[in-house]
């Protein structure tokens, strides 16, 4: 690419894609009726995660696991999220996502709103307590290969498997025998522990 086009697109991108669009043409010459397919494989739970998803763009690989934690509220993120990456990818893109990621899944995050993860529940017993708990996401990404653009792979993966993802919707504590359970509207999800 040419300084003057570099420049153009840099100043004034809308005449730099403009002049594409007229001629029906991504800047690296296909056509704009030609697109690379997206495969996407929702895994459901898989050992220990609640939602994994596997896209395919192009042939860009990402694999993306949601892992539930439940704590106290806070004023956190309510995503914790790592990115690993194959030798193969360039770590400049790399580094462009991560910072991308930060942003979107930083503590002013709009894709959850906080209000939705939250969960009340309260100790039974004479000493009757109500606290707030609330649900953390941890998503693992991995970037399998690379040939194309890497950070609409990564939010592809994310939005499907976030959508995959269930949060139980019932929870008992009991303080006499700290037994704990959820459930899942569908009872898809169930955990139940007890301690004497």
């Amino acid at each position: 690419m040419s300084e003057n086009s570099q420049l153009l697109k840099r100043l004034d991108p809308f005449d730099y894609f403009k002049k594409f669009l007229v001629e029906g043409i991504y800047p690296e010459g296909r056509t704009i009726n030609s697109f690379r397919d997206s495969l996407i494989e929702c895994r459901g739970n898989v050992s220990d995660y609640q939602s994994s998803v596997n896209v395919q763009q192009g042939g860009t690989y990402i694999s993306c696991s949601v892992k539930l934690s439940l704590g106290p509220d806070s004023d956190d993120s309510v995503f914790k999220w790592e990115i690993e990456a194959m030798e193969s990818v360039p770590k400049d893109l790399l580094e462009h996502s991560k910072a991308h990621l930060r942003v979107l899944l930083g503590n002013d995050s709009c894709l959850i709103s906080p209000e939705q993860l939250i969960v009340f529940t309260q100790n039974e017993g004479k000493n009757s307590k109500k606290f707030q708990l609330r649900w953390t996401l941890h998503l693992k990404i991995m970037v399998l290969s690379w040939d194309g653009f890497l950070l609409d792979a990564i939010l592809t993966a994310i939005q499907a498997s976030l959508l995959n993802t269930r949060l139980p919707t019932f929870i008992e504590y009991k303080t006499s025998t700290l037994s704990e359970t959820l459930f899942a509207e569908d009872d898809d999800f169930y955990l139940e522990r007890k301690f004497l």
